[in-house]
């Protein structure tokens, strides 16, 4: 990640494939203030891609499952949740 551009692996459903892949997702930071809210939104719009309601999220850094939102009513705990995990240690459900 740089100032201008972030890549990232996704690990989920792929429609066209018919099962989990991951997909290297391009990021540009565009008019967000800074690439972490950049990658941040860009994950959220692929989740939102396959859920619209809760849904599982494998979490790395807690080694567990959360379940989260995807609904636009919690986009910030959403974005705020996600910041963290990606980001640094503090990330808890909301």
């Amino acid at each position: 990640m740089d100032y201008n551009a972030a890549a990232f692996l996704f690990f989920g459903w792929n429609k066209d494939m018919g099962r989990r892949t991951p997909q290297l997702v391009e990021v540009r930071k565009g008019d967000n203030c800074d690439m972490r809210i950049a990658v941040v939104r860009t994950m959220i719009a692929i989740i939102r891609e396959y859920s619209k309601g809760d849904f599982i999220w494998q979490s790395p850094r807690h080694d567990h499952d959360v379940v989260l939102s995807a609904r636009l009513s919690d986009n910030a705990a959403l974005e705020n949740f996600l910041m963290h995990d990606f980001f640094d240690d503090r990330g808890q459900p909301q």
